[in-house]
């Protein structure tokens, strides 16, 4: 890590139901869930983590992958950048 400030942007998000999802490279990234149950979905679909409300989990950065909603309706999510 270089030295100096260092900087994690907060935001609150809402994760698609699976078929409306697009994967995309993101930074380095943790979720947590916050309403329901979110998923983190590789490129071709797979679910690789899966993060209820509460928990939390890392992205690494650079492989596409898209945050997705396992409940019937988009859930929230939190997302540290």
């Amino acid at each position: 890590m270089p030295r100096g400030d260092l900087v994690w942007r907060l935001r609150l998000d809402r994760a698609p139901l699976p078929n409306r999802a697009v994967p995309q490279p993101r930074p380095p990234t943790f979720i947590a869930g916050v309403s329901g149950v979110v998923a983190v979905a590789a490129a071709n679909g797979a679910v690789t983590s899966r993060v209820p409300a509460g928990e939390a989990v890392w992205m690494p950065p650079g492989t596409p992958q898209a945050v997705v909603s396992l409940e019937r309706q988009p859930a929230e999510y939190l997302d540290f950048a």
